[in-house]
């Protein structure tokens, strides 16, 4: 049974009260953790199931299931309480674990379940992952997963509308995917040249042909585009 777990792998719109949630690791074809199987059902305990259909996780899995959501999910809350943490700032809901070691009326009220578990597990890396990278010097107990070492599910911008609550040059820096609609109105706006396509493309074709590093002073036929670009920063600001 394949779970309905896309929104893991593909980046999705930006949103200010889940902005975490770019930084959401993406599985390797190497990745053994079980909250990574987004493809696989739930190990069930064949022993359990009954004529009527009722069955529960295996034994040892759901024990190393409340084993992994503890440690991440304690992390998570530490993170959200710290003294660093803005107040009254969005963060990851929790989720109740209690049926870990109960038995489900059929299967597909235990992949429901299972598929859930994993979706609560990878919003609280995401969050750790994302908090991690944009704060230094914190010294919570991180959980067992190279975070780092995965690619990270990437974020969609309207620009217009969320320039002022993002960073471009963060999330480029932390290997964030980003993904901006470009369109007609973004390319009369002057606050976003440094990005704009077409200055892109031809600093890109004026460094391949001189297979050489290119500035500002290479392209004089741009000149008065530079000239407006020295009014703002790397965060779009004046």
């Amino acid at each position: 049974m394949l779970l309905e777990m896309e929104w893991a792998l593909d980046a999705d719109w930006y949103d200010p009260d889940t902005g975490w949630c770019p930084f959401l690791p993406k599985p390797t074809p190497d990745s053994k953790e079980w909250f990574f199987q987004l493809d696989q059902s739930m190990p069930t305990d064949l022993s359990t199931i009954s004529e009527s259909g009722e069955c529960s996780i295996l034994p040892n899995i759901a024990l190393r299931m409340e084993d992994d959501i503890h440690r991440i999910e304690a992390c998570t809350a530490a993170i959200a309480h710290s003294t660093t943490f803005p107040l009254q700032a969005c963060c990851p809901g929790y989720y109740t674990y209690k049926p870990l070691h109960s038995t489900f009326n059929n299967t597909q009220a235990l992949e429901d379940f299972g598929t859930n578990c994993k979706c609560q597990v990878l919003d609280y890396l995401a969050f750790i992952n994302w908090w991690m990278s944009s704060v230094s010097y914190w010294d919570c107990d991180l959980p067992q997963v190279a975070l780092t070492y995965y690619e990270r599910r990437g974020v969609l911008i309207d620009l217009q509308k969320d320039w002022q609550q993002i960073s471009l040059p963060h999330l480029l820096k932390q290997r964030v995917p980003t993904f901006i609609r470009w369109s007609k109105e973004l390319d009369k706006d002057d606050r976003f040249l440094s990005i704009s396509p077409r200055i892109l493309h031809a600093f890109e074709e004026k460094r391949t042909a001189a297979l050489e590093a290119t500035v500002a002073a290479h392209m004089p036929e741009l000149a008065a585009e530079f000239d407006l670009l020295k009014g703002f920063d790397k965060l779009f600001q004046v």
